[in-house]
């Protein structure tokens, strides 16, 4: 069963039924993140005041240096079957295309080559990067890295949504 938790800025936190009555009993507000809002609340660790993202409160195994990642990557949504605990690359692999990049395609991981009026699809694996091919349009580009995507990030992968 899902509750919800009820968030500064007339948001809601989506958690379990088990996690709710001891999450519920701290103020939590909704911040602005990247990509999404995050449950987070003040606490404070060795008389210092930090904030703490509900996400981490609930997955409290997760050591320094490792990260929760939600894995349909709304930052709202801490119901354990969505929370796994990964490093910043598995995180930052499970992301939407950046739209400040001026790569002039909606898809993620796909570049306009206007010298050759062709798609080029490309992805990112250990710092380095993979050309995965040319295709006449964007969408067999999109096609393309989504199945570069499975292979190389596996379970990790964002995948586009192809229109």
């Amino acid at each position: 069963m899902t509750k919800e938790i009820q968030l500064t800025q007339g948001m809601v936190a989506l958690v379990d039924d088990e996690d709710y009555e001891y999450l519920n009993q701290f103020n939590w507000y909704a911040a602005k993140g990247y990509n999404t809002p995050y449950a987070m609340r003040t606490t404070f660790v060795n008389g210092k005041r930090t904030q703490l993202g509900m996400h981490r409160q609930i997955m409290e195994m997760a050591g320094k240096g490792m990260v929760v990642d939600h894995k349909d990557l709304d930052g709202l949504n801490n119901q354990k079957y969505n929370l796994r605990i990964c490093n910043q690359s598995q995180n930052t692999i499970n992301s939407k295309k950046n739209n400040k990049q001026k790569t002039f395609s909606k898809y993620k991981g796909v570049t306009r080559r206007k010298d050759r009026g062709t798609w080029k699809a490309h992805i990112g694996v250990n710092n380095k990067r993979i050309e995965l091919g040319n295709y006449k349009n964007e969408v067999d580009a999109a096609k393309a890295y989504n199945e570069g995507a499975k292979k190389y990030h596996g379970e990790f992968a964002y995948l586009n949504v192809i229109e």
